[in-house]
């Protein structure tokens, strides 16, 4: 019943903190490999702030996702929320993504092994990712911003000192009149 209250009873999972998190909230992540079912929905008005970016690792655990079906590591790792923000992590392990049969038309391809994306939902407040880095991926998206979740508001994410390492991956993708500010 105490877990979660202060830094020496922290919960197990970023995951679980997020699923009792309520707007105004701020949960602190300490150093080390935090290995996550997927996806961790990121409440409205909550930020994650990690210890840093080359000291607080997220990666995707063995197994499907949350739907079952889907592959934890080719899921989508973060789905931010109206006024969410993550800083000071570095995420790892997503795969999944590779090229559609149109060679230079990535709308052929499905989107897979997503490391940022949004959550379902009016966005009137900007999500935030700011001082993460993505590590050593390979077919992975650092962002992919699908604007047709939203009916209306701003659909746009912003992006600062996001550092992504994703060979034969996509670093942002945006569709569907999402807009990003890098």
């Amino acid at each position: 019943a105490n877990y979660g209250s202060s830094m020496s009873l922290p919960y197990a999972t970023i995951k679980y903190a997020c699923s009792q998190a309520t707007s105004g909230t701020i949960i602190m992540v300490g150093p080390g490999t935090f290995t996550e079912q997927l996806p961790i929905v990121v409440p409205a008005n909550v930020a994650i702030v990690g210890s840093g970016n080359r000291l607080t690792f997220v990666q995707p655990a063995a197994g499907l996702s949350d739907d079952t079906i889907t592959p934890n590591a080719n899921a989508t790792m973060w789905k931010m929320s109206d006024g969410s923000v993550i800083t000071e992590m570095a995420f790892q392990g997503m795969t999944g993504w590779v090229p559609g049969g149109t060679p230079g038309d990535i709308t052929t391809s499905t989107p897979a092994g997503i490391y940022v994306a949004f959550n379902s939902g009016a966005i009137t407040k900007t999500p935030n990712v700011f001082r993460c880095s993505v590590l050593n991926s390979t077919g992975a998206i650092g962002a992919y911003l699908d604007g047709s979740l939203h009916a209306s508001g701003l659909r746009s994410m912003a992006f600062h000192y996001y550092n992504i390492q994703a060979a034969d991956g996509v670093g942002i993708w945006a569709a569907n009149n999402a807009r990003p500010e890098l």
